[in-house]
Parts: structure tokens; C-alpha cells; sequence
């Protein structure tokens, strides 16, 4: 869809989309943010969402990475997606546990 679309236009919906997430996250982390949590918040377009995240723990030098999991109630486990199994395979924090 968005080839259908001008560089600028593209340019626009990336830029909205950024600008939606971030307001997102601040929503969900609200609660250590108005405690005075220094949080950091940054949203990156990628297409590999998997080495974005990689990239930015191997810049930041980053000790710890949390990823939600979701509980799915048909089989009462966890279960991981595609992006769950690239970070444990790929990303470097793993090795240290």
C-alpha cells in the first residue's frame, strides 16, 4: 500500500506512526515515569524489528532486555512469536545469564 504512495506521504505516515507508539509507551509506562523513573523512550522504523532491537542493545551496551509474552487461553501457556525466538537466538544479552 504505501508504494502507492509519495516519498513524502510515506515520509508523513512513518513519522505519525513514531509519533503514535511513542505516546503509547509513555501511556503504558506512566506509572514509573510520574514516579520519577528516568525512562528513556525510543521508537525506530525497521524492517527487521528483531535487529533494531539488536542494534540498539549492542549500541547502548544495554544489561537487560524486557519483552512482553502473551498468555494464550486456548492452550494455558506462553507461547513465542517469530520475533520472540530471534531475540533469544540473536540478541548477545542471553549468553550472560
Amino acid at each position: 500500500m504505501t508504494t502507492l504512495l509519495s516519498p513524502e506521504e510515506r515520509n508523513a505516515m512513518r513519522k505519525g506512526f513514531i509519533s503514535q507508539r511513542k505516546v503509547w509507551i509513555k501511556q503504558q509506562a506512566h506509572y514509573y515515569l510520574e514516579a520519577g523513573i528516568d525512562i528513556e523512550i525510543k521508537v525506530i522504523w525497521h524492517n527487521k524489528t528483531y535487529e533494531a532491537i539488536i542494534q540498539e542493545v549492542i549500541a547502548d551496551k544495554h544489561d537487560l532486555l524486557l519483552k512482553m509474552a502473551h498468555k494464550n487461553d486456548r492452550f494455558d501457556a506462553m507461547i513465542f512469536t517469530s520475533l520472540d525466538r530471534h531475540l533469544l537466538r540473536k540478541c548477545p544479552l542471553h549468553s550472560r545469564c
